[in-house]
């Protein structure tokens, strides 16, 4: 049985601002058919590219919240749900983003 990859599967941002949007690629390494993707939360926003075989993620960080504002930074980690068909099985992957994100 052949096995879908991802280049990546976990991306560390490091430190991002909040308010923000960065783009993230997470790059799909073998062949298979894209059947959906979703995220943990509204703050990152999938897209599929089937042309290049990238998972194009949006992650628009929120703020910082009251109770950490002295501390000037939170941590965060958001999933994206991806499910993709290959050899007629269907597979569940789970790709995260991790940052840490300042005022």
């Amino acid at each position: 049985i052949k096995l879908i990859m991802w280049k990546n599967e976990n991306l560390d941002l490091g430190n991002l601002k909040e308010g923000e949007p960065v783009l993230v690629n997470f790059e799909y390494i073998t062949d298979g058919r894209f059947i959906s993707a979703s995220s943990s939360c509204g703050c990152s926003v999938p897209n599929w590219d089937n042309e290049k075989k990238v998972l194009e993620v949006t992650f628009t960080p929120g703020a910082v919240p009251k109770h950490l504002e002295e501390q000037g930074f939170y941590e965060t980690e958001k999933e994206i749900t991806v499910v993709m068909i290959e050899d007629l099985l269907q597979k569940n992957y789970t790709l995260k983003i991790q940052a840490k994100i300042h005022k």
